[in-house]
């Protein structure tokens, strides 16, 4: 009988030792497959990515919290947490995350390292996987999985401006000359009677690194009402900024009676916003970009 037991013992102590130096052996039960810049905006960067965890049980393990350290020129900056469901036996699952990275904390960052056009993003990860209580052979409840993954991201602080604004108004003024004051009260809609907006749209990085934009989609709003709504492939690039002139004629049927008095005025609020894809020269990836910017407009 006890040489019975001391088999028994034996086989579930070889089986666990077993599984259990298998858990060990895995490396790779986690690794990030994803990471990249997503977006760009006139406040943030956002990034995005997402991780892969095989589970080296024969059992199923429950939901964990996969917890990330985030640092940027090895400063923690930021800690998430990626909620990872349940996994089947012998199985896989993935964790979604989203890390959105304030100017206002990436900047005093950058100040430090001046001769550099580029930071380092660091994510260091723990994931700490409950040991089914039929294969613990020793005090550890849990198993840590580790990673570390970095990743070089040019420096770009970017701003957007509108330079060199004309309204060429001469046919309308002359226009409002000849017919009064109907025209202001909305009786007269202004037939065959335009105006000519030329500006250029600038889009510059406040710091070295050599970008570019191929294709340019903007909205331009004055004193509230949408002027222009368009795209353009024209872009001048020269690595620290992107130029589109624009040249645009606005048809009397967009003449509103707001218009007539800001033009006579030459100064109105605007709105502009531009969103598209860059390229950064050192970066193989394509970045979403969204800038709105608000202000005052004379000419």
């Amino acid at each position: 009988m006890k040489i019975k037991l001391i088999l028994l013992f034996i086989l579930i102590f070889t089986n666990s030792c077993s599984i259990f130096q298998t858990i060990l052996s895995n490396s790779k039960s986690i690794h990030i497959e994803k990471f990249n810049l997503k977006s760009i905006s006139l406040k943030d960067m956002n990034f995005i990515g997402s991780v892969k965890i095989k589970n080296p049980y024969p059992v199923t393990v429950p939901s964990s919290d996969l917890k990330v350290k985030v640092f940027i020129e090895n400063i923690n900056i930021s800690n998430i947490r990626i909620n990872i469901k349940q996994i089947e036996e012998s199985s896989f699952q993935k964790g979604e995350f989203e890390i959105l990275i304030p100017y206002q904390e990436l900047i005093p960052i950058i100040k430090k390292i001046p001769d550099k056009n580029y930071f380092t993003i660091r994510l260091d990860g723990l994931l700490q996987i409950p040991i089914p209580k039929a294969y613990r052979i020793t005090s550890s409840e849990f198993i840590d999985f580790n990673f570390t993954e970095s990743k070089n991201i040019p420096i770009f602080i970017p701003l957007i401006s509108i330079e060199n604004f004309k309204i060429n108004e001469n046919s309308l003024l002359s226009t409002l000359s000849g017919v009064g004051s109907n025209i202001l009260s909305g009786n007269n809609p202004l037939n065959n009677t335009s105006i000519q907006l030329d500006f250029d749209l600038l889009i510059n990085n406040s710091y070295a690194s050599k970008f570019k934009i191929k294709k340019l989609n903007y909205n331009l709003i004055l004193s509230d009402k949408s002027f222009i709504s368009s795209s353009s492939s024209d872009v001048l690039n020269n690595g620290v900024d992107s130029r589109l002139h624009i040249n645009s004629k606005i048809e009397s049927a967009s003449i509103t009676k707001s218009a007539i008095e800001f033009i006579k005025r030459k100064s109105t609020s605007y709105k502009l916003t531009s969103q598209g894809n860059l390229n950064f020269k050192d970066l193989d990836e394509n970045v979403e970009y969204l800038f709105e910017k608000e202000g005052i407009l004379s000419w």
